[in-house]
């Protein structure tokens, strides 16, 4: 079940950054909402990661879950280079990963 709720988060982030354009409040009201949005999202997907048992250490469990999600941020970031009205922020991966 975690592995399903993980794959459908992770499926969610990349049909989001699929779309040129996304239904969300406006972005410049609050300073760095994006960044914010972006550090909340991926820390879910990493705190799904760590629940499920990748490996029987547990350190290396989280560490694992780490590097899957800045990855998977920095990945996401560069796929949107190819979607028109879309822009790549170093801000944006750094916020993933973190």
């Amino acid at each position: 079940m975690r592995l399903a709720l993980t794959a459908c988060l992770a499926l969610a982030i990349y049909l989001a950054s699929s779309r040129s354009e996304l239904a969300a409040p406006n972005l410049c009201a609050i300073p760095y909402l994006d960044k914010y949005l972006h550090f909340l999202i991926f820390g879910l997907l990493a705190t799904n990661l760590i629940r499920i048992p990748l490996c029987s250490h547990k350190h290396l469990n989280s560490t694992l879950a780490l590097v899957l999600t800045s990855l998977y941020g920095f990945a996401d970031e560069y796929r949107q280079s190819f979607t028109l009205g879309r822009s790549v922020e170093l801000g944006d991966a750094l916020a993933d990963s973190l």
